[in-house]
């Protein structure tokens, strides 16, 4: 058995992937990066560098505007800090694992010393040993990097330490570990202690950080058997302020299928941070601000401000976004309210002018946030919504990307088209009614409208469309007359305001179910969702004391509680699946519920998330590894299936709830896949922020927008995985036994990658007939049954290693009865038939075959065959001659492979290069048998060779008028004299010009001086013949 430590490291954010590959990988240094660094990994701002046995952290800040191009290059700030593993090995062995099928090129500064291709990347990195008995294993989990430390049978965790450099500060807050840096603060989430069990079920080992200084190290309060899967820690996966530095009523949020984060709110200060190229790059106070964040939070991709140049509407402001939206094509939608009568509509526009006090607007941006698909109002001649974030607003898409959007009016001339309800069934314009529409994606016609309520106060707040094309919608209404169906759950109106949820038929026009939902106090029915079994699952706020199934888990919290209330219906909404209540805040003082929940959502599991503010003094319940466990203005909650039990309970945000705006149309959203993308309205500066991200810091005096991503995903992750033990090289042939770990799995396919055919056995035999690197890929598939993944891959290298071919060497012993036999390659061993263990052998005196076998780790052994044989006659001294050329040079070469080269130069090697002057050269050979000879090269000059010319004819017929030397000695010194030895002429450099002039005819004598040693000078004669 074995005991398996989990860190969570939050490093600001989750990376988005491009592929099903793991988020972090792990490159060898191969020169590319310092020498101490082994490995090295990307992290969101920075890099992580993997050292002997320790880990160097080096971050930045991230750019606010990636697109704006600054008129001079802007500092950003770094922060480096370093994990110090104490009394661990010092060079412990580590290892790249699950390698990638993809690598990376580094062509860093202009040393191709530094240049490095082809460098393979790793899913997992080993370290092996760190401690006796204890594995260190870096790797990412759920998008997120940890690393573990796998503690063996009688191996002591308590050998784990930990020692950090460079920090600003180094706390323990909640169980976690938080390492102050200059740019915010990186979490270590608290350490998970697990072990497996015989059938593969988990359990936890309670353990937890011991901080002394800047020395950190376990503590394990429970006992262990030491063999169980990871339990996932639910993750912060980045949080950041707007980046405003004026003000900012934040409303909602939504992300796409890339992880993208968009947030909306009021602008109620200036400027807020425009990006170049966003739609409206000039603004107002009162209009909406839009942001795009990239999935780290890092960068902002685009922001945008939205609305017209109104004086203001009932609210005093010309805008406010109530609904954020994105389709699969990465569009957002937005539905908000606008005063202003010119608000950016489009040429098609279903509704060009503003019809009354506040009409809704709803916008259809492009996926760059660049141009508007579609915008139109929406209205009648009273007011749609409310105040500000007082009313909600639902948006929603059918299949077809037809847009649906409810809310409350006042008008009784609101848009109606063939609706179930096409007269306002309220008494007068002083009381609301609720509506839904539905347009077509470019909001440029009206497909259906229809009021939806009784005669008193009425709210439409959510819409959701169910797998058959018909519509659900919950709201709040005050109604004793709201139209519900025979079969429901509550036909009668339980109190003075309920909440409802009503099933449309996909045309708008047919109630198909409705009931109302509430007790004898007040509650409001908020946001809707469909489990997996296609069944209605409501969220909202309850006063009273609203119905707890069975078994169900739930919160009271005390007598002046308000709860959060989640109904589950069956489809005709007739009978309660499950329903529950969960106090999260202060009853206000008003008589109403304060909408305190701002998300919720199920997941693809059937869990039952959702978020909501939070007071002091409730003590709402929180689970072990929560983010926070002290208050905080946010509470985190995540039921299991059929809320049977909590999963996760935590706080978030700031730790004051009077920084926090309540805000009743708050909307933030929760996808199938248990990620929440959420934001705050706060004047809090100490949201805990991601280092890197857009605004680690409040930059404003006024409200802002505090938005933060967090995974809660930990019921997705079941005990389904795909895993092979790791394979060691080997030579060819190589026969490998594969040992499948998978937990959870029914059948299995091999890939070997050798072109052979899949195999389907669960631990497969498998011979790689031929050397190469082979990547070996493992899908395991489970019973398709319950939610979640249905398979899983796993690759593992097969590096099967050549065998080099078996040498024949033929040596003689003709001169010398010691001869060597020399193996010529450096190994790990070497097996002589005569017994010998070393490189060479000395002294071999007997003809006779002496074979060497030659093994090493990094290669296949083979085999070398000296066959030692008597030779005849030794090669004998040899003399040879050789000319050099002016203004040339010579290689010598002694013409023969040997042992050994000595030459009278100096030089030991088989030529002797630039021989430049004449002499004597000897080169002493031992060639390959032993014997000694010589061989004499004389290096002579070549002027008395040269034939010059002894007659020259100067008279000026251009054919020999003029003394010509060789090219070989040209630039020579050149002096001419007559009989008596008079000179009569002379050139330091001739240049073939003489002609005799002057000179009577007859016989001269010349000397040629060559410019280098070519060996002397050179005399002769010519006559002048005229």
């Amino acid at each position: 058995m074995r005991l398996l430590l989990t860190l969570s490291l939050l490093l600001s954010a989750l990376l988005a992937t491009a592929g099903p590959g793991p988020a972090f990988s792990f490159a060898p240094n191969q020169r590319q990066w310092p020498a101490q660094v082994r490995y090295s990994t990307t992290i969101p701002g920075g890099r992580l560098f993997f050292e002997n046995s320790r880990f160097t952290y080096s971050i930045v800040e991230g750019s606010p505007e990636p697109h704006a191009a600054p008129a001079k290059p802007q500092p950003r700030k770094g922060h480096a800090f370093r994990m110090q593993l104490v009394g661990s090995q010092t060079t412990p062995v580590i290892s790249g694992e699950a390698p990638s099928e993809t690598y990376q090129n580094y062509f860093l500064g202009n040393d191709p010393q530094q240049w490095a291709s082809h460098v393979p990347e790793f899913g997992q990195l080993r370290y092996r040993q760190v401690y006796a008995g204890i594995d260190m294993l870096w790797h990412s989990e759920a998008d997120q990097l940890e690393y573990d430390f796998e503690v063996a049978p009688g191996a002591d965790p308590g050998a784990i330490r930990m020692r950090y450099e460079g920090l600003d500060q180094l706390t323990l807050y909640n169980g976690q570990l938080q390492l102050h840096t200059s740019l915010g603060i990186q979490t270590e989430q608290a350490p998970v202690a697990y072990q497996l069990g015989p059938n593969g079920q988990r359990e936890l080992v309670a353990c937890r950080f011991r901080l002394r200084g800047q020395e950190v190290s376990f503590e394990l309060t429970g006992t262990y058997d030491h063999q169980r899967p990871l339990i996932i820690d639910p993750t912060l996966i980045f949080c950041t302020y707007s980046g405003t530095t004026g003000g900012l009523s934040a409303n909602c949020t939504a992300s796409d299928a890339a992880g993208n984060v968009y947030s909306a709110g009021l602008v109620i200060g200036t400027p807020y941070p425009v990006t170049v190229g966003a739609f409206q790059v000039n603004g107002q106070v009162g209009n909406m601000g839009i942001s795009k964040f990239s999935p780290d939070g890092r960068t902002l991709l685009y922001s945008t401000y939205l609305g017209g140049f109104g004086s203001g509407g009932p609210s005093g402001y010309s805008e406010y976004p109530l609904k954020l939206l994105v389709n699969a094509a990465g569009e957002l939608h937005i539905v908000g309210i606008t005063s202003a009568n010119n608000y950016p509509v489009t040429a098609s526009a279903y509704q060009r002018q503003l019809r009354g006090s506040q009409d809704l607007c709803i916008t259809h941006f492009s996926a760059s946030g660049t141009s508007l698909l579609g915008s139109t109002y929406l209205g009648g001649s009273a007011q749609e919504a409310g105040s500000l974030s007082s009313i909600p607003a639902a948006l929603t898409l059918d299949a077809a990307g037809n847009i649906l959007v409810g809310s409350t009016t006042t008008s009784r001339d609101y848009p109606i088209l063939a609706g179930l309800q096409t007269v306002a069934p309220s008494l007068s314009g002083f009381t609301t009614d609720g509506f839904v529409s539905k347009l077509n994606s470019s909001l440029s016609t009206m497909i259906w409208s229809t009021y939806l309520g009784g005669g008193s106060n009425d709210q439409v707040h959510d819409i959701r469309v169910a797998a058959n094309g018909t519509l659900y919608v919950c709201g709040q209404t005050e109604s004793n007359n709201f139209p519900t169906t025979a079969t429901a759950l509550n036909r009668l109106q339980p109190g003075g305001i309920d909440g409802y949820v009503t099933n449309l038929s996909a045309t708008g026009n047919t109630l198909l179910a409705s009931t109302y939902l509430g007790t004898n106090n007040i509650e409001s029915a908020r946001f809707l969702d469909f489990d997996s079994q296609g069944r209605v699952c409501v969220a909202g706020e309850t006063l009273g004391s609203y119905p707890v199934s069975t078994g169900a888990f739930s919160f009271s919290g005390n007598f002046n509680s308000q709860s959060v209330f989640i109904h589950c219906l069956n489809q005709t909404l007739s009978a309660t699946a499950y329903s529950t209540r969960i106090a999260t805040s202060n009853n206000n003082s008003f008589g109403g519920p304060v909408s305190g929940v701002t998300a919720f959502g199920m997941t693809d599991c059937d869990q039952i998330m959702f978020s909501a503010y939070a007071s002091q003094g409730i003590n709402q319940p929180t689970t072990s590894d929560a983010f926070s466990r002290s208050f905080r203005s946010i509470y985190l909650c995540s039921l299991n299936p059929s809320a049977q039990s909590m999963s996760y309970g935590s706080f978030f945000g700031s730790l004051n709830d009077f920084s926090t705006h309540l805000h009743p149309a708050a909307s933030s959203q929760i996808t199938r896949s248990g990620i929440l993308t959420h934001i705050e309205c706060t004047t809090a500066s100490d949201y805990p922020t991601s280092p890197g991200v857009v605004a680690p810091i409040k930059r404003t005096f006024s409200n802002d927008g505090a938005i933060f991503k967090f995974s809660v995903n930990g019921a997705l992750i079941s005990d389904f995985k795909a895993a092979v033990a790791p394979v060691p090289a080997a030579c060819a042939p190589y026969q490998v036994q594969f040992t499948n770990t998978s937990v959870g799995a029914k059948t299995y396919s091999w890939n070997f990658g050798d072109g052979s055919a899949l195999d389907t056995a669960r631990s497969p035999s498998h011979v790689f007939a031929n050397a190469g690197t082979y990547q070996v890929q493992l899908i395991a598939r489970r019973v398709l049954t319950g939610c979640g993944r249905t398979a899983d891959t796993t690759r593992t290298t097969v590096t099967v290693k050549r065998v080099p071919a078996d040498e024949h060497r033929t040596l003689s012993l003709n001169c010398n009865a010691n001869l060597t036999l020399d193996a010529g390659v450096e190994a790990a061993a070497y097996e002589w038939s005569t017994g010998e263990k070393t490189r060479t052998i000395l002294r071999v005196n007997q003809p006779g075959h002496y074979i060497v076998r030659i093994l090493d780790p990094a290669s296949c052994p083979y085999q070398i065959d000296f066959e030692v044989v008597q030779g005849g006659n030794p090669p004998t001294s040899s003399q040879q001659t050789i000319p050099l050329n002016c203004n040339s040079e010579l290689i010598l070469d002694a013409g023969t492979a040997a042992t050994s080269y000595q030459w009278s130069t100096g030089e030991k090697t088989r030529t002797l290069q630039h021989v430049k002057k004449t002499g004597h050269y000897i080169v002493r050979i031992v060639d390959l048998s032993g014997c000694s000879y010589q061989i004499d090269f004389e290096v002579v000059g070549s002027l008395e060779k040269l034939e010059l010319p002894n007659v020259i004819t100067p008279n000026n017929d251009t054919f020999n008028d003029a003394f010509r030397l060789p090219g070989t000695l040209a630039g020579s010194k050149l002096k001419v004299f007559n009989r008596w030895g008079r000179m009569v002429y002379q050139s330091g450099a001739y240049a073939n010009d003489w002609q005799g002039e002057g000179l009577p005819m007859g016989v001269y004598y010349y000397e040629v001086s060559p410019p280098s040693d070519c060996g002397g000078v050179l005399k002769g004669w010519v006559e002048i013949a005229r």
